[in-house]
């Protein structure tokens, strides 16, 4: 996996985490899928899971430089304590700029934030750890309505 000064990379072509007979049974279609965290294992292995299932990835470890990455994005995924910007303020500039666009929040923290801030919710909550076939259950949730 390559990556550039700010630790984002474009796409990930790395070997699948699931079997591949399970890839094969995933059938949605293409989305393009915004992973943010500052956890590089975390980044690389929900971009490798999430392109196993056949979809386009992009890969921030910090929200700070989104505004181009969301440009044709169908959801967001984004850890919610970062330094320098949280996934609170990723959920306000995506609502801000592409308010149809799912935000996942991928957290360890408490039932507040299922409760939202300064009138945000973000579209579902994954509670760390979390397991692929959770990962997968929240993706389908969020896409299926579009």
């Amino acid at each position: 996996m390559e990556h550039d000064a700010h630790g984002r990379t474009a796409r990930h072509r790395a070997q699948s985490p699931l079997p591949e007979a399970e890839v094969l049974q995933h059938h949605a279609p293409e989305v393009k899928i915004l992973v943010i965290d500052d956890a590089e294992p975390l980044r690389f292995l929900l971009g490798a899971f999430f392109e196993s299932l056949g979809h386009d990835v992009v890969t921030l470890a910090s929200g700070t430089e989104i505004d181009a990455a969301l440009a044709g994005t169908d959801v967001v995924f984004t850890d919610v304590a970062m330094p320098g910007c949280s996934g609170w303020d990723v959920l306000r500039r995506v609502r801000a700029g592409w308010p149809a666009v799912p935000v996942v929040f991928m957290t360890g923290w408490d039932e507040a934030t299922r409760k939202g801030r300064d009138g945000m919710i973000p579209d579902a909550v994954l509670d760390k750890p979390f397991s692929l076939d959770k990962v997968r259950a929240v993706l389908d949730a969020v896409v299926s309505p579009r």
